[in-house]
Parts: C-alpha cells; sequence; structure tokens
C-alpha cells in the first residue's frame, strides 16, 4: 500500500482492496478481443476472487519484486479465456508467480492427473547472498500443487531451445500455448526469450510479459521510500512496443503487464528482431548476452 499522499492518484499494483475498480477498464479492452468472445459477468467475477484468495493470507518465503495482484489478475484473465493445456514460465525467483499459475489452473479446473500444467524455466537454482532457493513459495505455500509442476533451474530459454532436446521435447509434449516472461527485464533480455518463446509455442498463442512499466513502479518507490531509482530498464516494454502482432497492454492495476499473440509470420519475426536489436542494450554486449542465439537458430523450423 502507498503511503505517500505524492503517489496518492496512480496504482502500484498491490491495492488488493482497490483489485475491481482497478481492473474494470483491463476487463472493456480485454472484452473487445475475439479471444475473450466466451468471458462473461460470472467468469470475471471468479477471476477476481481467485486472485483475491490467494493473495488473502501472507505468502511465505517471498523475496526479490514477486508480481502484484494487479499482474495475476492480467495473467489469470488469460488462463481463463484461452484456457491452456500446459504454460510456460521465463524467470521464477521466490516463485511467487509460478504459485498463482499453479494455483489459478487449479481453480479453473485445468489442472490434470499426470501433466505438468507449469514448465518454469530460470537461471539460477539459489537466488542472492542469502541464497534463497528459487522457487520457494510453491513448496512452502502450495506442496499440493508440487506434482503440476516441472522446475528447470540452472537454464536460460535458448539453452533450453537450442542445447537442451530434452527440455524442449518434455515441455512441448504437455502442448504448451500461454507464455508467460517475467525474468531479466534488460534489453535484449526480453527480446531474447520472446524469440525463444516462439519455438515452444504454437502460431496464435500469447506470451504475455511482466514489468513492461517497470520504470513507473520503481519511480514510485524512490518517491515512496526516499531511494535513488535504479538505471532504466525497459526490455520488456520495448517488445510489447515493437510487436508486429497483436497485443494488449495493462491499464490500471494491470499497468506492468502486456500480452503479446503470436500471430505473425517467421519474415514478420525477423524484421521485428532486426529492429529491436538496433536498440543499445541495457546490459553487457547484445550477442554476448544471447548466449549465440541468431534469428536464423530461433526461426528454424517455424
Amino acid at each position: 500500500m502507498i503511503k505517500n499522499r505524492l503517489l496518492k492518484d496512480i496504482f502500484f499494483g498491490t491495492e488488493i482492496e482497490k483489485l475491481d475498480a482497478g481492473t474494470s477498464q483491463v476487463i472493456s479492452i480485454l472484452n473487445n478481443l475475439q479471444d475473450f468472445a466466451d468471458i462473461d459477468r460470472k467468469d470475471w467475477e471468479n477471476i477476481l476472487d481467485i486472485v483475491k484468495s490467494f493473495f488473502k493470507s501472507p505468502i511465505k518465503g517471498r523475496f526479490g519484486g514477486p508480481i502484484t495482484p494487479g499482474d495475476a489478475f492480467f495473467m489469470a484473465a488469460f488462463l481463463a479465456a484461452k484456457r491452456p493445456k500446459s504454460v510456460i514460465e521465463v524467470g521464477v525467483c521466490a516463485g511467487v508467480s509460478s504459485a498463482f499459475t499453479l494455483y489459478a489452473g487449479r481453480k479453473l479446473g485445468l489442472l490434470k492427473e499426470g501433466r505438468k500444467f507449469l514448465h518454469s524455466i530460470d537461471l539460477l537454482r539459489f537466488h542472492g547472498p542469502a541464497k534463497n532457493e528459487v522457487g520457494q513459495v510453491v513448496r512452502l505455500n502450495h506442496p499440493d500443487l508440487l506434482p503440476y509442476w516441472n522446475l528447470i533451474v540452472e537454464t536460460t530459454m535458448p539453452d533450453a531451445v537450442l542445447h537442451r532436446p530434452d527440455i524442449l521435447n518434455a515441455i512441448r509434449a504437455d502442448q504448451p500455448s500461454l507464455g508467460f516472461i517475467d525474468a531479466n527485464h534488460m534489453h535484449p533480455w526480453p527480446l531474447i526469450d520472446t524469440l525463444a518463446m516462439t519455438r515452444m509455442l504454437p502460431k496464435n498463442s500469447w506470451v504475455l510479459h511482466q514489468d513492461t512499466q517497470v520504470m513507473e513502479r520503481w519511480l514510485a518507490n524512490s518517491v515512496e521510500l526516499g531511494v535513488p531509482c535504479p538505471t532504466p530498464c525497459r526490455g520488456g516494454n520495448l517488445v510489447s512496443t515493437l510487436w508486429p502482432g497483436q497485443k494488449v497492454i495493462g491499464w490500471g492495476m494491470c499497468y506492468n503487464m502486456a500480452a503479446i499473440k503470436l500471430d505473425v509470420t517467421s519474415e514478420e519475426i525477423r524484421s521485428f528482431s532486426e529492429n529491436a536489436f538496433q536498440y543499445p542494450p541495457e546490459v553487457g554486449n547484445a550477442e554476448a548476452m544471447s548466449t549465440g542465439i541468431t534469428i536464423e537458430e530461433i526461426l528454424k523450423d517455424k
């Protein structure tokens, strides 16, 4: 909850008591999409209840910058509308988004015995000086959901796509049709993860990006806490801005989310990639940070 009155007219995304009002505009936006044609008023009320239920109690083991109720609502909306057999997540950290995806999946009747519903990839096994276990929120809060989760650590998305056929084939076997990216937000990583996701998901799937407006969130933190703002980070924003296909930009409490639809051709993805790579990298060197990934490799077999 934001306390500084200088920020009284904005959402941070954590205001669970304002969830109904804070999501009304994004509901109107999503209702205009063909993919949401079957979602009615009762469905929206159910989505709101799922988010409120998940966040009603303190979450044990959380660390880092986890998703907010506003982010979660946007995620649950796509889970309800698309009803995927499985989901691919890039970036886990504490595992709040992982736990919510599994929790919402169960509430929506999407989990099936013997099938992994969520495949999560993270570069680390332990996070930060405290050596917090990546994904520990699921184990500590929802251990009953562990059988539906495939956590893959010490791996990047491009490495899984290009060099780990065991991972690639295991994920594809569960027929994923929805992606969620919440990893390194500095350009070019959201771009690279998006390109890799096109190899994992079928055409017309949606890929959700979190922290597309992370600078707005960080600036609010700076005002609220009186601390310096971190270095600019606009990787997710760049992807959602330049994407040539259908896209949805979050609004209200969901302002820090966006979704892009894989309804484009290989040629359009190539052009998008070349355009995005012209922007200076925010971390390291674009070619070095890409683990050797190339547009040609990403588009292979598409």
